[in-house]
């Protein structure tokens, strides 16, 4: 079982790789993003399963925003 920290290495080692390719599907990005501000309103307690780098839970601009 990996421990905590190795956990949080590996995903610190791919967060640069996971930018590069929202980047790249700019478009579907930005369209989950519309639709998901949309369906919920700003100043909401959001939780967000698989946040990755948190770019998504930011944009919904939540009171407390968990990932």
């Amino acid at each position: 079982m990996m421990g905590r920290s190795s956990i949080k290495k590996h995903f610190d080692k791919v967060a640069g790789d996971y930018d590069y390719y929202k980047k790249k599907n700019s478009f579907y990005y930005g369209s989950l993003k519309r639709l998901l501000a949309g369906l919920i309103p700003k100043g909401e307690n959001v939780l967000e399963i698989g946040c990755g780098t948190g770019d998504l839970l930011n944009h919904l601009s939540p009171r407390k925003g968990y990932g």
